[in-house]
């Protein structure tokens, strides 16, 4: 090997060094930190068939997910969700907006309240959630959260479906988050 392939070498790990040095106590910090931030998505199905045709019963939704926990063992998360295109047979897509309060760490339970957000209006009514979720730090940095849910929905006042809706809903989730 040359004097200058060597010397190269040697200076591409002198940098992967420093680098590595200097992230370490960064990692440690976002580690260390309350806030988490990410995407992921839920895969709901609904437990009753609804009466109206246009209603989807299963699904996928994107969302944003963040979480602050207050202490190791208790925190806020908060979601946005924003459901499939053509949903319930609607023109736009309808967002869901929900509060959970966390209590756990690694496994986690979760109460939550939500609501749906169509064409400028909320919906009438609010949804109420269970969850129990699983989330795994897989690096220092990085959380991954699995959560199983159960949600309470009665779908009233949308524009443009016929009938109330009332059904319960199981909804898979996951989600990367960042720590910040």
């Amino acid at each position: 090997m040359t004097t200058t392939k060597k010397r190269f070498l040697h200076t591409g790990w002198l940098a992967a060094l420093l680098a590595f040095a200097l992230a370490v106590p960064t990692l440690q910090a976002a580690a260390e930190s309350n806030f988490q931030i990410g995407v992921g998505a839920n895969y709901w199905v609904a437990l009753e068939d609804a009466v109206d045709e246009s209603f989807d019963e299963d699904g996928l939704g994107w969302m944003i997910s963040s979480r602050y926990m207050f202490t190791p063992y208790f925190g806020l998360g908060l979601e946005l969700e924003r459901s499939p295109d053509n949903y319930i047979a609607l023109e736009e897509p309808i967002y869901c907006p929900a509060l959970y309060l966390i209590l756990g760490k690694v496994i986690y339970a979760g109460l939550g309240v939500g609501t749906y957000f169509y064409d400028g209006d909320f919906i009438e009514d609010a949804f109420y959630a269970l969850r129990a979720g699983l989330a795994l730090e897989l690096l220092p940095a990085l959380v991954v959260d699995i959560n199983c849910n159960y949600r309470v929905d009665k779908w009233s006042g949308i524009k443009s479906v016929a009938d109330d809706i009332d059904t319960d809903n199981v909804i898979v989730g996951a989600a990367v988050r960042l720590k910040f």
